[in-house]
C-alpha cells in the first residue's frame, strides 16, 4: 500500500522555486533515504510533508490508520529537548492522549536509556540526546516518520551505534520512513530505496533500490554497492 504520494509539488520561497513539479511515492513500511546537495530543499520538503508549511502547490497525500488522528514523527539534527524536563518526561509529553505510558518504559529499555531516564538533558552527551530524540519520534507509533539528518556531525562509532539502535527500533515495527542524509554509505546501510535529488529547484534525479539483503550489509558489501552506484552515475559525488 502507498503510504505517501506527492504529485506535482511546487514550493516558492519568494526568491524562486525551491521545489519544482516533484512527484514521488513511498510504500507502507518502506525506509527511503533522500540524498542531495546542501540547500537543495530537503528540509523544506520534510516540513511540507509534516504540515509545518502549507503554502505550496500540488498534492501531498498520507495514508493513515485513523483518518482523524494522523501521526507524524519528526527527528531533526537538533534534539530540541525541554531542559526543565527529565528524559522520561520529555518522552512522555510526546505521547498522544490515550496511548499506554508503558510504551515509554519499553522504548527506554530497548535503546539502553534506563540509566539516564530520570536525568535532565544538560547531563546527556550529544549522542545520548540524539538517541532520546529518535525514541521520541518512534514513541507516538507514527504513520510516517521524517528524519532530517539526525546523525549528522557525530563521530563514526557513535553514529554507527545510533544507526544500530534506529534499525532495531524500525525492524520491530517497520514504520514508513523518509530519512535525509549526506552520507551515501549510511543510506546504503539503512535504506530500502535511495532518492538522489537535484540542486534547487528540487527534483528526483535517480531512484535506486538497495539490492543487498539487510543481513548482508557489511562494510565490504556497502563499499561495493557504493562503487557500483558511482560507476553507473558518474556525477553522484556532486549530490552528496
Amino acid at each position: 500500500m502507498t503510504a505517501l504520494r506527492i504529485q506535482h509539488l511546487k514550493k516558492d520561497h519568494g526568491r524562486g522555486l525551491v521545489i519544482d513539479d516533484l512527484n514521488l511515492t513511498v510504500d507502507s513500511g518502506e525506509f527511503v533515504c533522500l540524498v542531495g546537495p546542501s540547500g537543495c530543499g530537503k528540509t523544506t520538503l520534510l516540513q511540507l510533508i509534516a504540515g509545518l508549511d502549507r503554502h505550496y502547490l500540488g498534492d501531498i497525500e498520507i495514508s493513515q490508520r485513523d483518518p482523524k488522528a494522523l501521526r507524524i514523527g519528526y527527528a531533526s539534527q537538533e534534539p530540541r529537548l525541554l531542559p526543565w524536563r527529565t528524559v522520561r518526561d520529555n518522552l512522555s509529553l510526546a505521547l498522544p492522549a490515550g496511548m499506554d505510558p508503558a510504551r515509554i518504559n519499553a522504548l527506554i529499555d530497548t535503546v539502553g536509556l534506563d540509566a539516564v531516564a530520570d536525568e535532565f538533558p544538560e547531563t546527556l552527551s550529544v549522542g545520548m540526546s540524539r538517541r532520546v530524540s529518535l525514541v521520541r519520534a518512534f514513541a507516538i507509533d507514527p504513520d510516517l516518520l521524517l528524519m532530517d539528518e539526525p546523525l549528522v556531525s557525530l563521530d563514526a562509532p557513535t553514529a554507527r551505534r545510533l544507526r544500530s539502535w534506529l534499525l532495531g527500533l524500525w525492524q520491530k515495527r517497520p514504520h514508513t520512513v523518509l530519512f535525509v542524509t549526506h552520507d551515501l554509505r549510511e543510506a546504503i546501510e539503512i535504506a530500502d530505496r535511495i532518492l538522489f535529488l537535484s540542486a534547487a529547484p528540487l527534483k528526483v534525479l535517480a531512484d535506486i533500490r538497495v539490492t543487498i539483503e539487510r543481513q548482508n550489509r557489511n562494510p565490504e558489501a556497502i563499499e561495493a554497492f557504493s562503487a557500483h552506484l558511482r560507476t553507473c552515475h558518474p556525477n553522484l559525488d556532486a549530490l552528496l
